[in-house]
């Protein structure tokens, strides 16, 4: 190597080592450091050292000096910083507050950091600490220590920043700090949780009131703040992990010493997450993480305080929305993140839609108190004189203040034209006409009517506002104009590149009346302005030219197409000024619900007549009389009527049938089922668009008898059409239902590469919305020609069912792993003795993908009657976990996880792989509407898995199952006859999962209504030998008649054992009575 070379890579090097010791420092800093204190000689060795240095360097400016300074890049000080680089930086002699930390030594070792965390300590001694270390990197003795610091900065910061929110002192609203303070002193114990709540106008203080009421609440009480404010983006109540996710991050904040620990359960969760499939990433519950928090927060003997803000902005995105959130506040409550209260703030009637989360009256804040009112006049200058007269007519709006200190201070007040009892609109309105009076008369027109557009300039007054009122300006007189315009602060404000705007609060205020008074005017004012922004040669500006052709739909014209990039620019407060239909139209490109349909009235009301768009929406794709179908809210179903060319009523809204669409899109499931319930009114045709999202409703939510009433009346190429059209939603919907109802016909179809092909693409780019490892998948595989063409999101399809089909180590190992992670959320383990084909059956069972639609069932069921099953059921998990699933161990524990709540229960069993035993163990006994098909869905696929192919004659490439009843089924109708007592142990089983809330009695006489005559029949088969005589091989040829008469798995395991032993399903229990006895005979299950 040269000497040349040599020379450079050690000065860069030694430059190098400076620069990652300095937070910034002067690239002739580092050069002299590595050359000992002086600059090189060489002019070009220079430049080529301070070239090599740049390229791992950024600029940065000094506040103190305004000098250009370097710091190198974090990555490169990452690599200076660790492995054998770290040795020779650290040994460089260079003294630094980064070497100090790197090194552990001063201020950085370990145990001086401990003791300043200890303590009160000082908050730019945290800064600085948590700095260093942070450049120091991981290898800093004191870098464990760094998510604590973080906490204490998080928590001082928010801390600051609320005192210096406050700090020009709090003055009034005694009583409603007051009763704030009270709500808070008393936090609650356990779900449900409620709120006080501060409601209000804009500007009118209620933040401000909120802010004071933690400030004393730190002072006095010490609670664990957790901050949620939906004015901020990316807090998002439907994805609950993300949810969890900020407030783990807000209690580590509170609790340091935690902080660490909260960060590792969240990236285990986030690692959860990423395995999680479709819509169950929506719904899963980070238990671990809650329980971390749980113990975190006993452990600090303080209380959690929640301080809602903005929920205006969180009910604007969908009317459940509150609702959700209020249960995510129930999930920390119910896992033992107690004691809690919660507080909140919004406009108006924010929480409209849970009333019953209100604790008592909110603390509404009408106006500004007489003081704060007094001061707002003073601050503007209004004699003292004036304010008693000002305040009376004002009544503490601010707006309406500003507006009666001008009149009154201008001579333009007459409180007699003012009539008693008028609303603040109408005493806005006679304030504004009485301020404008007093205006010019060649200003007065512009003034009022330019509040039509959002802003002006000169030459929208020339081109746009004045030709549109029939008046012509030339340019001295518009920039003349213009400028007394901007005089007249109390109506504008100005803005740079001589733009003047209307002021907010008067703009809101007055803008619906000017429309009101004035429709000619403003129309040509519109139309004007959206000739004038379309034309590329004059003021070209897109948004603006379709901001007014939205407000022309006032005038009658037509609802222009808004394209998604210029929706995106509309603010909430600039939606507000469009009429309903334009402002729906807005919210939709979006991706945002419309405010059609909303709570607050029993009926929804239509802002207009109905259109070719709504009859677009709800016909029928094909000719002839049809079927029309709607949707009945009181009996939650759907109505069927007599054939007819035409509806026999009036047809649903576009706007609900795109909201609904938009919501499946989003799995907003719990949105789109109000939409459904409150908005989309009338009837469609089961093939319209109406109809199909109806359906995908109905399918995703697990309510699969209505879906399947509206799958059947499906006009012929439906599905085609949606595969065509790579419709989304209603492709993989209608692909699922194909695939449960339909498998032979569906594979035969798919075997054709033009509906192959799409069916692929369509259930890739639908993953979130469909079943993984479910009826469609085993369809694809059977259509599909071998594992060569098996796409990679079929492997869990492919090791489902490996065990019973062609030879596929790989995918048979990849499902295993996925049923040990599924098991490893809830601590359940395989015990290390089980391990023949039947426990892996069993093993696999986790993996169910029935146990999504079933959640959502769950979650909304209506009759609340499987609700109160499962909460009574919570007891049956360990009894569940040795009765069908004995080749797990840890199986108590799942309880402690899964909470009391009816959907944790459902978790529960499917932790121990018995989601299809449950659902169907509950429709033996219990009737409701829809369930039962979908308990049956979840058995068949328990049935494959456990090689019994139940789908049809097309079986998978190699298929070799079980040669009669399912292996897990047989070994359960086995295990029972290895009992000590068979007879007990078969009559226990056949009634287990009744027992939560029927007596035997009562459960053996329904049983006995549903299957007594099939068993009857099946029990010609028993043995002739005495019962303690029954042997294996002669249960199978009994389970093969009772699963072809169709008695379900759950029931014919243990049946089996009954009739075998002689016994008849009617001899289990012994009473006096008839079965109407214990229930009507109008409710026996058929």
């Amino acid at each position: 190597m040269k000497p040349a070379t040599e020379e450079f890579d050690r000065l860069l090097e030694g430059a190098r080592s400076f620069a990652a010791l300095h937070e910034t420092f002067r690239p002739a800093d580092a050069l002299s450091a590595a050359n000992g204190g002086s600059l090189p000689g060489d002019p070009q060795l220079v430049a080529r050292l301070l070239a090599a240095l740049r390229s791992s360097c950024t600029e940065v400016g000094s506040a103190a000096t305004g000098a250009t300074l370097w710091t190198l890049r974090p990555n490169a000080r990452r690599k200076m910083l660790s492995g054998a680089a770290r040795e020779a930086v650290a040994a460089s002699g260079i003294s630094s507050p980064i070497r100090d930390a790197l090194t552990g030594a001063g201020d950085y070792a370990p145990e001086r950091i401990d003791a300043l965390l200890a303590g009160e300590a000082e908050f730019d001694a945290l800064v600085q600490i948590g700095a260093m270390l942070e450049h120091a990197g991981p290898e800093a003795p004191g870098y464990g220590r760094l998510i604590r610091i973080r906490s204490l900065l998080n928590t001082a910061i928010s801390e600051r920043r609320a005192d210096d929110l406050l700090a020009g002192g709090f003055v009034g609203r005694e009583a409603e700090l007051a009763r704030l303070a009270d709500w808070i002193a008393a936090p609650q114990t356990g779900a449900p949780l409620r709120t006080l709540h501060v409601a209000g106008i804009g500007g009118i203080g209620k933040s401000f009131l909120l802010e004071r009421a933690i400030q004393m609440s730190r002072e006095r009480h010490r609670p664990i703040l957790i901050r949620l404010d939906f004015d901020r983006s990316g807090l998002n109540v439907l994805d609950r992990r993300s949810f969890f996710d900020e407030v783990s991050r807000q209690v580590g904040d509170a609790l340091p010493d935690v902080a660490s620990e909260l960060r590792d359960r969240r990236l285990k969760s986030a690692r959860a997450r990423a395995r999680e499939k479709g819509r169950e990433a929506r719904y899963a519950l980070p238990r671990e993480l809650l329980a971390a928090m749980a113990e975190a927060v006993a452990a600090s003997g303080r209380m959690v305080l929640v301080a809602l803000d903005t929920l205006e902005v969180l009910r604007s995105d969908g009317e459940t929305h509150v609702m959700s959130l209020f249960q995510h506040l129930d999930a920390l409550a119910e896992a033992g993140i107690a004691p809690i209260q919660v507080v909140s703030a919004g406009r108006g009637d924010a929480l409209d839609p849970v009333p019953e989360r209100l604790a008592g009256a909110p603390i509404d804040l009408a106006g500004l108190e007489p003081a704060a009112a007094q001061a707002f006049l003073a601050a503007r200058g209004v004699p003292e004189r004036h304010w008693q007269q000002i305040d009376a007519l004002a009544r503490g709006n601010p707006l309406l203040l500003m507006l009666a200190a001008k009149a009154v201070s201008a001579g333009d007040f007459d409180a007699g034209e003012i009539p008693d009892g008028a609303t603040a609109e109408t005493i806005g309105g006679y304030l504004y006409r009485a301020i404008l009076s007093r205006v010019p008369p060649a200003l007065r027109e512009i003034a009022n009517e330019g509040l039509i557009l959002r802003r002006m300039n000169a030459e929208t007054l020339r081109q746009v506002v004045a030709p549109a009122l029939g008046r012509e300006l030339g340019a001295v007189e518009a920039a003349a104009m213009l400028d007394t315009l901007c005089r007249h602060h109390w109506l504008v404000e100005t803005e740079s590149g001589g733009w003047v705007r209307h002021r907010s609060d008067v703009r809101r205020a007055f803008l619906p009346l000017i429309y009101a008074a004035r429709p000619a005017e403003t129309a040509a004012i519109n139309r004007r302005a959206t000739d004038w922004y379309g034309d590329p040669s004059a003021g070209h500006n897109a948004f603006e030219a379709l901001y007014h052709r939205l407000q022309l739909t006032r005038a009658g014209e037509p609802l222009p197409e808004v394209p998604n990039a210029q929706a995106l620019l509309f603010d909430d407060l600039t939606l507000e000024e469009l009429p309903a239909e334009a402002r729906d139209a807005v919210r939709h490109a979006q991706g945002r619900r419309s405010d059609f349909g909303r709570s607050g009235a029993a009926e929804p009301e239509a802002k207009r007549a109905p259109d070719s768009g709504d009859l677009a929406a709800a016909a029928p794709t094909g000719e002839g009389p049809t079927r029309w179908m709607r949707y009945d809210p009181a009996w939650r179903r759907l109505v069927v009527s007599d054939p007819a060319p035409s509806p026999p009523g009036e047809v649903p809204d576009s706007r609900a049938v795109d909201d609904l669409e938009l919501m499946l899109k989003r799995v907003d499931l719990r949105e789109g089922g109000f939409i459904l319930e409150k908005a989309l009114r009338g009837w469609f045709a089961p093939g319209s668009r109406a109809g199909q999202l109806v359906m995908c409703y109905f399918w995703l939510v697990g309510r699969w008898s209505s879906a399947r009433r509206l799958y059947d009346a499906q006009p012929p190429g439906a599905l085609a059409a949606a595969l065509g059209e790579m419709r989304l939603v209603q492709g993989r919907v209608l692909l699922e239902m194909t695939a449960e109802f339909k498998f032979d016909a569906l594979v035969a179809a798919l075997r054709d590469p033009a509906m192959l092909e799409p069916a692929l693409t369509l259930r890739r780019e639908s993953a979130r919305f469909g079943l993984d490892g479910a009826a469609l998948d085993f369809a694809l595989l059977c259509a599909l020609d071998g594992p060569e063409s098996y796409p990679v999101d079929l492997d869990l399809a492919r090791g489902l069912i490996a065990p019973h089909a062609e030879h596929d180590p790989a995918a048979r190992d990849r499902a295993r792993r996925e049923a040990d992670l599924a098991r490893e959320k809830y601590r359940v383990e395989i015990d290390p003795g089980a391990d023949d084909g039947v426990d892996e059956s069993r093993d696999l069972a986790v993996l169910s993908p029935y146990a999504v639609p079933i959640n959502a069932f769950v979650y909304d069921e209506p009759t609340e009657r499987l609700a109160a099953w499962l909460v009574a059921a919570n007891d049956l998990v360990p009894g569940a976990a040795a009765e069908f699933a004995p080749q797990l161990a840890g199986a108590e524990r799942v309880r402690e996880t899964s909470g009391q709540q009816p959907p944790g229960i459902a978790e529960a069993f499917r932790a121990l792989g018995l989601t299809a035993e449950w659902a169907l163990g509950f429709t033996q006994v219990h009737r409701i509407p829809e369930f039962p098909s979908l308990a049956r869905a979840a058995e068949r696929w328990r049935r494959a898995v456990a090689g019994d192919w139940p789908y049809g004659r097309t079986r998978p490439k190699g298929w070799v199952g079980a040669p009669d009843t399912d292996r897990v089924t047989r070994d359960r109708a086995f295990a029972l006859l290895d009992r000590p007592d068979p007879l007990a142990a078969a009559e226990a089983q056949l009634l287990f999962w009744a027992r939560p809330l029927l007596s035997p009695a009562e459960a053996c006489a329904r049983l006995t209504a549903r299957y007594g005559a099939r068993a009857d029949t099946a029990l010609a088969l028993a043995p002739e030998a005495p019962s303690g005589a029954v042997r294996h091989e002669d249960l199978p040829p009994i389970l093969r008649a009772l699963h072809r008469s169709g008695v379900d798995s759950v029931i014919a395991a243990p049946l089996a054992v009954i009739l075998a032993h002689g016994r008849r399903l009617q001899d289990i229990v012994i009473w006096d009575h008839p079965i109407e006895t214990f229930i009507p005979s109008t409710e026996l299950p058929t």
